[in-house]
């Protein structure tokens, strides 16, 4: 399940138009109404109200039935199912670190299963490349991009690579490197051009690719 927010409530740690997977949903077995769990901007896993969004996706794929409270249905995503990551997410040690790249590659599992690379695209321009969640979009669209995929991608990226932080041209050109296109050799020799703007890391990567 995707949800997307309806309009900014920082209060409450929401982004107007920002996806935020679905990662647990309980059903009231009296109403039958459906409440759900994401990670919010502050990086806390809430319950907002159903109000502050519209579902994009209402996929129950991946998701496996726990104990809920009185009256209710409880899932979850089944990468998150065992309860340990809901303590140890809040910790701050080891156990912490593994359950953030354990969530990490549920949301990117959760988008990437839900969304076509298409809407991934379309969602990427619409927020734009420097929101917070751009690095998860990005993951999520080259888990499954194909080669057609990767050249749309590179003529829409083009015009902005040379404004984009450098871990998200970072996570870009690790994608890009493993194709040989007019396209992405655009993209590298875009960067190259700019190279004093960039980490020693992504100019000995855009090096590599082109051979310099």
């Amino acid at each position: 399940m995707t949800l997307k927010c309806k309009r900014n409530i920082s209060s409450e740690g929401l982004t107007a138009n920002r996806l935020y997977p679905v990662i647990a949903y309980e059903i009231n077995l009296d109403d039958s109404i459906v409440t759900y769990q994401i990670v919010d901007d502050s990086g806390s896993l809430s319950w907002p109200q159903n109000d502050r969004f519209e579902v994009v996706s209402c996929s129950k794929e991946g998701y496996i039935k726990v104990d809920g409270s009185n009256g209710s249905l409880k899932y979850l995503y089944e990468v998150l199912s065992d309860m340990s990551f809901f303590v140890d997410y809040y910790l701050e040690d080891e156990k912490s670190k593994i359950a953030n790249r354990k969530l990490e590659k549920a949301l990117i599992s959760i988008l990437s299963n839900e969304l076509t690379t298409n809407e991934l695209l379309s969602h990427l321009e619409v927020v734009g490349y420097q929101d917070e969640n751009t690095d998860l979009l990005l993951k999520s669209f080259f888990l499954k991009a194909n080669a057609d995929d990767i050249i749309n991608f590179a003529n829409m990226i083009y015009d902005k690579i040379s404004t984009l932080k450098n871990y998200i041209v970072q996570i870009i050109i690790e994608r890009l490197s493993n194709y040989k296109t007019v396209e992405t050799e655009n993209i590298f020799m875009e960067l190259y051009l700019n190279g004093s703007s960039y980490s020693e890391e992504i100019r000995r990567e855009v090096d590599d690719y082109l051979k310099i």
